[in-house]
C-alpha cells in the first residue's frame, strides 16, 4: 500500500533485514568485531537521519496556516496558532520520535543569558519545561500550543543582554518571547518517515534567534520562504532573502501563501489565474529562482476543504489551494535525497561485509583443508607420517609467533604516526583559532582588512587541510611498505586501503566560508554591532569549523582502524587453528579411532560454514536489493495526491 510513510516503512525493511544478517553471522561465528560496529551504525542511521525543512517569512506572512494545511489538514482546527492576534513568538520545531511522548517542550528565554548553543540545550532535558498532548484530541493540542504565542514584559536593558533587538522606543518595558525554542514531537507519516520541519518566527522583528541563522540555515536540506500574496515582495521580503537565503547552495521553495485575498468576484476564473500566473513570474524573476520553485497557495482553502465538502467539492477546494503540488514537491524532490543518502550507505556496508567475509570464510576453510589432509595422512600412516606433521606443525609456530610481533610493532607504530598527525588539530588549535575570530571581530569588522583577515583564517585552515592530507599519505606509503613483508596466512595479498579523502573537509570549510563571509559588509553593519549576537556568531562559527574537521577526524580513525584489523583477524584465526591441529594431531596419535572421529567432525563443520556462509551472503544481498528498491516513490505521490483530493 504505497502512500507517504512509504520510506519510513522502506527504512523499518532495511532495519529488520540487517537484524537477521546480524544474528545470523553473530550465531554462526562469522561477525568480526568491526563488522558488528558497522551493523550497530547502520542501524543507528537507519532510525535517526533526519531531513530537516526551515519555514522563514516576515511575521503574519502564513507560514503556520501553510503548515497547518500540510500537516494537520484533517484535525478540524488549527493545531498551530495562525488565528488573527495569535502570532508564533518563537521557533518551533516539528518533528516524530516514536521513543518519547508527544509533547510540546518549551525553552525558557532566560538561556540567551548562557553561554550555551541550541544543540547544547538539547541535550539537557531537564532545562526545557514540557507539555504532554493528547493527540486523539485536536481542540486540547490548539490551546497547548497557544503556548508558543506567550510573551512577557521585560527592561530594555534586559532584552538587549539577552541578543534581542527590542521594539517600540521610549518604552522603558518591553514585550519578548517567554520561550526561545520550542520542540513539538507528534505522530504524523511525514515526520515519521524522518522529515523535521521548523516553523520560524520573522526574522526580522522581535525575538530573533542567532542561532537559527547561524547554524540551521545553512545545515537545512530545504528552505521554505513564505511571502504574502496579496502583497508580493516586499522590501522586508527582499531584505530577509538578501539577507540569509541568497545562496544557491540552499534548497529554496517560494510559497505564495493566502491565495484567497486575490479573489476578486468581478474577474472570471481565467482572469483569476491569469493574475496568479504573473504574480508567480514577478517572484521568480525578483529573487532569481526558477518559477518550478514557486507555488502559490491558499491554505485556508485546503483547510476549509475537508470540514464540510466531500466529493468533486472537496477536489475542487483542494485542486484550487495549490497545496497538492506543493505536498508533491516534498515527497518527489526531499524524501528520495533522504532514500538515496541511506542507499549508498547500505551498498558500501554490503559490499564491505560480502568482502571480508569470503576472505574469513576462505581461511577458516582452508585450514578445514589443511587439517582434513593432515588426518587422512595419518589414518594411512600414523606412525612416521605423525612425526613428519608435528615437526612442520612446530615450524609454523615459530613463523606464526615471529609475525605476531611484527603485526604489533606495526600497529604501535602506526598508532604512534596517527597521534602524532592528529594532535595539531586538537584543543590548542581550536583556542588559537578562536583567539583569531576574536581578534577579528573586537575590530572594525566592515573594513576591507577584517574581511582578508577572515580569509587568511580559513587559508591557514585549508593548509591544515593540505598538511593532514600530505602526512596521512606518508603513513598510507609507509604502511604499505611495511605491509609487503608481512605474512598473515592468508593466501591473498592484503591491500591497505587508501586514506580517507579530504575534499569533503575541503568543501565544508569552503561553504563554511563563504555562508558566513556575508556578514562582513555593510548590510549586516546594525547587526554586528550587537555584542550578544557578535558572541553567539563566533561561537558557532568555531562550532561549525570544529564540527567538520571533528568528522573528518573520525573518518581518519575508521581508516586507521579498518587498515589495521584485518591483519588481526587473520593472526587470531590462524593461532586458533595451530592449536586446534595440536590438539588433533595429539589425539589422533593417541587412538585411530578418535582420528577417524575427528575427520568426520571436521568434515562436517566444513559443510555447516559454508552452508552458513552462502546464507549470510544470501541475507547481504537482499539487504542490498531491498536498499536499492524504489520505496513506492511515484506512486506514493500518485496515491497520496489521489487520497487528498477524494
Amino acid at each position: 500500500m504505497p502512500r507517504l510513510d512509504a520510506l519510513a516503512q522502506w527504512r523499518a525493511q532495511l532495519a529488520e533485514e540487517l537484524t537477521q544478517l546480524q544474528q545470523h553471522l553473530g550465531e554462526a561465528g562469522l561477525l568480526m568485531r568491526d563488522q558488528q560496529l558497522a551493523c550497530d551504525a547502520l542501524r543507528d542511521r537507519l532510525a535517526n537521519d533526519p531531513l530537516v525543512l526551515v519555514c522563514v517569512a516576515e511575521f503574519s506572512a502564513g507560514k503556520s496556516e501553510l503548515l497547518n494545511a500540510l500537516l494537520f489538514p484533517d484535525a478540524g482546527c488549527r493545531l498551530l496558532p495562525a488565528a488573527p492576534g495569535a502570532t508564533t513568538m518563537c521557533p518551533v520545531e516539528l518533528g516524530w520520535d516514536a521513543r518519547l511522548p508527544a509533547q510540546l517542550a518549551l525553552l525558557p528565554i532566560e538561556t540567551h543569558g548562557e553561554p550555551l548553543t541550541l544543540a547544547q540545550w538539547r541535550e539537557r532535558p531537564e532545562a526545557w519545561h514540557g507539555l504532554p498532548l493528547d493527540v486523539d484530541q485536536p481542540q486540547a493540542m490548539a490551546a497547548a500550543l497557544q503556548a508558543v504565542t506567550q510573551t512577557r514584559q521585560v527592561s530594555r536593558e534586559q532584552a538587549r543582554a539577552w541578543g534581542l533587538t527590542p521594539a517600540g522606543a521610549g518604552r522603558d518595558r518591553v514585550a519578548v518571547p517567554a520561550w526561545r525554542h520550542a520542540l513539538l514531537n507528534v505522530p504524523h507519516p511525514l515526520l515519521a518517515s524522518g522529515l523535521v520541519v521548523v516553523d520560524t518566527p520573522g526574522l526580522g522583528a522581535l525575538g530573533v534567534e542567532p542561532g537559527l541563522t547561524l547554524g540551521l540555515l545553512p545545515a537545512a536540506a530545504a528552505v521554505f520562504f513564505v511571502i504574502d500574496a496579496s502583497r508580493g515582495v516586499s522590501r522586508g521580503d527582499l531584505d530577509l532573502w538578501q539577507t540569509h537565503l541568497d545562496d544557491p547552495a540552499l534548497s529554496r521553495f517560494v510559497v505564495l501563501s493566502k491565495l484567497d485575498l486575490l479573489a476578486d468576484p468581478l474577474s472570471t476564473p481565467a482572469e483569476q489565474a491569469m493574475l496568479i500566473q504573473d504574480q508567480c513570474t514577478q517572484v521568480a524573476r525578483t529573487l532569481g529562482v526558477p518559477q518550478s520553485q514557486v507555488f502559490a497557495v491558499s491554505a485556508r482553502e485546503a483547510l476549509t476543504a475537508g470540514l464540510g465538502d466531500s466529493g468533486a467539492a472537496r477536489q475542487e477546494r483542494l485542486t484550487a489551494s495549490g497545496m497538492l503540488p506543493l505536498k508533491g514537491a516534498i515527497i518527489e524532490q526531499l524524501l528520495p535525497q533522504r532514500q538515496q543518502l541511506l542507499t549508498l550507505a547500505v551498498a558500501s556496508f554490503t559490499q564491505s561485509l560480502q568482502g571480508q567475509l569470503t576472505r574469513h570464510v576462505r581461511e577458516l576453510r582452508r585450514s578445514h583443508a589443511q587439517q582434513m589432509l593432515e588426518l587422512r595422512a595419518l589414518e594411512a600412516k600414523t606412525g612416521g607420517r605423525a612425526d613428519q606433521i608435528s615437526q612442520r606443525l612446530t615450524r609454523e609456530e615459530a613463523e606464526f609467533a615471529a609475525q605476531s610481533e611484527r603485526v604489533q610493532a606495526l600497529q604501535a607504530d602506526h598508532a604512534q604516526q596517527l597521534s602524532q598527525v592528529l594532535t595539531p588539530l586538537g584543543d590548542a588549535l581550536w583556542r588559537e583559532v578562536d583567539a583569531q575570530l576574536a581578534a577579528i571581530l573586537a575590530g572594525p569588522w566592515y573594513l576591507p582588512r577584517s574581511a582578508n583577515a577572515f580569509a587568511q583564517l580559513f587559508d591557514g585552515l585549508q593548509r591544515r587541510v593540505d598538511e593532514l592530507e600530505g602526512a596521512l599519505q606518508a603513513m598510507a606509503e609507509d604502511l604499505a611498505r611495511r605491509l609487503a613483508d608481512i605474512e598473515t596466512g592468508d593466501p591473498m595479498p592484503y591491500t591497505a586501503p587508501q586514506p580517507p579523502d579530504l575534499a569533503r573537509l575541503r568543501n565544508d570549510l569552503a561553504q563554511i566560508q563563504g555562508g558566513y563571509a556575508r556578514y562582513f559588509g555593510v548590510r549586516q553593519m546594525a547587526r554586528m554591532t550587537v555584542p550578544q549576537f557578535v558572541e553567539q556568531f563566533r561561537r558557532m562559527l568555531t562550532s561549525r569549523m570544529r564540527s567538520v574537521f571533528d568528522h573528518a577526524i573520525h573518518q581518519i580513525k575508521l581508516w586507521s582502524r579498518a587498515t589495521l584489523e584485518p591483519l588481526e583477524e587473520p593472526l587470531a584465526q590462524r593461532e586458533t587453528y595451530l592449536v586446534r591441529r595440536r590438539e588433533t594431531l595429539a589425539r589422533a596419535q593417541s587412538a585411530r579411532a578418535e582420528l577417524l572421529h575427528s575427520l568426520t567432525e571436521l568434515v562436517r563443520q566444513d559443510e555447516l560454514l559454508l552452508a552458513q556462509a552462502e546464507q549470510g551472503q544470501r541475507l547481504a544481498a537482499a539487504l542490498r536489493a531491498a536498499a536499492q528498491q524504489n520505496p513506492g516513490h511515484a506512486e506514493a505521490v500518485a496515491s497520496e495526491l489521489q487520497d487528498a483530493a477524494a
